[in-house]
């Protein structure tokens, strides 16, 4: 229900996480998101972005400077902001795996 029915969710630092869109989807594999490659980040400036267009307009991701609008952003907000940030994301990314259906792995053969 959750899926068809999201909210945003807002973390104990004040940012909200919208819901999980195509448009985000496609602006965090444009970056190569840690977040949705399942590579492991090198450090916490691997995640900025990610986090930064997670609570904002996924069209920033066509910005010019959104390495360092995301670091300007990330200044504002206290250390424990970048869990609160991914487990929000994890929980609206879950909400969507929770309702598309899995992809038949065997084809069954045509007569």
């Amino acid at each position: 229900m959750a899926a068809l029915l999201p909210l945003a969710l807002e973390c104990p630092c004040g940012a909200v996480v919208r819901p999980m869109t195509l448009g985000m989807w496609a602006a965090l594999e444009r970056i190569g998101s840690p977040l949705v490659t399942g590579k492991e980040p090198a450090d916490a400036l691997d995640l900025l972005p990610s986090l930064y267009l997670l609570t904002h307009d996924p069209r920033e991701v066509l910005r010019g400077d959104l390495l360092e609008a995301a670091v300007a952003w990330a200044d504002s907000l206290p250390v424990t902001a970048l869990a609160e940030i991914r487990t929000a994301c994890d929980r609206q990314a879950g909400a969507v795996f929770d309702v598309v259906p899995e992809i038949e792995k065997k084809r069954q053969a045509r007569p």
